[in-house]
């Protein structure tokens, strides 16, 4: 819960407190605009385009479980289209989508 995630936050400091707080106060002014969004429920409006064109130009996928019981998520950074995603989305859009993923869909993967 909530003291592991504190502890996390503080190891990616060095237990630095000053430094910790900072990174919480960043995070969290960087949610505030998809919160209000609700994170972006429909893909296709955050991504300006199908989310399977953008697949096609980006591919990455959520692939079943691991023996752990975590989604598996396979991305091939290697063969991205950096023309082809200029052509269908922006910058924004892909951070959108980003947003909807997290909230949306890997929620309904864990749950």
């Amino acid at each position: 819960g909530e003291a592991y995630t504190l502890t996390r936050w503080l190891r990616a400091r060095k237990y630095n407190l000053k430094d910790t707080i900072d990174m919480v106060a960043e995070a969290t002014e960087c949610r505030s605009d998809p919160r209000q969004h609700d994170y972006y429920p429909d893909p296709t409006s955050a991504l300006g385009v199908d989310p399977s064109i953008f697949i096609s130009q980006y591919p990455q996928l959520y692939t079943g479980f691991s023996k752990d019981g975590c989604p598996v998520f396979y991305s091939k950074p290697g063969v991205l289209n950096i023309d082809g995603l200029e052509c269908i989305t922006t910058l924004d859009g892909i951070l959108k989508f980003h947003w909807h993923v997290m909230q949306h869909d890997y929620r309904k993967r864990l749950l």
